[in-house]
């Protein structure tokens, strides 16, 4: 039980920390978006941008009404900025230009042109002053991500606080990482693999959502995720609604894991490992999402940046590994020759497992 409120006192932690760096951001007051001005060169003119597929685009910024101001240039993708043609600067994340600098260069309206390597996404340029707008109803900043996130991280708080009160025993042994490397196995007991029943479903539902937010805040920072791209995520509402649909679908996903397992143990005469075998697949998965949630969190407190994308990249090659630690706790419970188990795992873990990478990530 040490264990297990040392993870959920550090898991907490983690997830604050979330809401905390949210709010640390500096406040800008939204004067004017320059996407309605926004222009794409189409092989023979100058044309409005309206979501074509293109890598670049083109505005204009009149500074003589900016004084005290600064363009805000904001991505997920390395941006390349152009002044007047010429190439300014590059930068991935944000591209802050103070209109007065700009003015004592001797500018007065100023031509930008922005390139990215790939298709033109998840860009925003806005005129913004760190003072509100003497107008009465302003154009308030888009903060949809950050109150998704601050919503999302108390739904998964919650969550977790309901499961450690309610089935302490069972949050333990999910999360014990010793009897998660016991080859021989024989320690579980029985009355956890029951893999249809009320309480583990529960986990199984804090797991394709832990699953669904990892998924999401790698794509919001990097460009991962195929599947996310058909989802909307520009209000909070859409984000709350996608991250249950994509939610689902991971426990969709797991519950066809589940079929699959079922029907390769009927096929090797073997019906008995099904429990065993889905309860540890599951086991594996919630204690990398723990473990990659305290790598942020360690991250964040000595103000590492890490990148997202590769940290979810190393998260499911972690979970291709526990295939191995399977594969072994099987081993001596197996009743047929190592390499019978070794394409019984095949069919079970490691192709099931690169579908879903595919699906999800690629």
């Amino acid at each position: 039980m040490l264990f297990v409120r040392a993870i959920s006192f550090s898991f907490l932690l983690f997830l604050f920390s979330l809401a905390a760096g949210a709010q640390a951001e500096k406040e800008f007051y939204v004067v004017k978006d320059f996407k309605q001005g926004w222009e794409t060169y189409n092989g023979k003119e100058m044309v409005p941008f309206s979501g074509q597929a293109t890598r670049a685009i083109h505005f204009q910024a009149d500074l003589s009404v900016a004084a005290g101001k600064f363009i805000l240039i904001k991505s997920n993708k390395q941006v390349y900025l152009f002044l007047n043609s010429v190439l300014s600067t590059h930068s991935k994340e944000l591209i802050v230009l103070s209109c007065d600098s700009l003015k004592e260069l001797g500018l007065t309206t100023v031509q930008f042109g922005i390139f990215q390597d790939e298709k033109i996404s998840n860009l925003t340029t806005t005129l913004v002053s760190t003072h509100p707008p003497a107008n009465l109803n302003p154009e308030r900043q888009r903060t949809a991500y950050r109150d998704f996130l601050i919503l999302a991280t108390l739904v998964v708080l919650i969550f977790f606080t309901i499961l450690l009160r309610t089935n302490p025993q069972l949050m333990s042994d999910y999360l014990n990482v010793a009897k998660l490397v016991y080859s021989v196995g024989l320690d579980e007991n029985p009355n956890l693999l029951r893999i249809t029943s009320s309480a583990n479903l529960l986990f199984y539902a804090y797991g394709s959502l832990m699953a669904a937010l990892a998924l999401i805040i790698a794509a919001h920072y990097s460009d991962t995720g195929t599947l996310l791209q058909y989802f909307n995520f520009n209000t909070v509402s859409h984000s709350l609604l996608n991250w249950l649909i994509l939610s689902a679908l991971i426990l969709g996903l797991l519950f066809l894991k589940l079929f699959v397992d079922m029907v390769a143990a009927h096929i090797f005469s073997w019906p008995e490992i099904t429990g065993f075998q889905f309860f540890n697949f599951v086991r594996i998965l919630l204690t990398i999402l723990i473990l990659l949630a305290l790598i942020a969190l360690l991250s964040f407190s000595f103000a590492i940046k890490i990148n997202y994308a590769s940290l979810l990249y190393i998260g499911c090659l972690m979970l291709l590994a526990g295939t191995i630690i399977i594969y072994f706790k099987l081993l001596k419970r197996s009743p047929f020759h190592s390499i019978h188990l070794f394409f019984y795992l095949c069919i079970t873990e490691i192709f099931p497992l690169m579908i879903l990478f595919k699906v999800l990530l690629f």
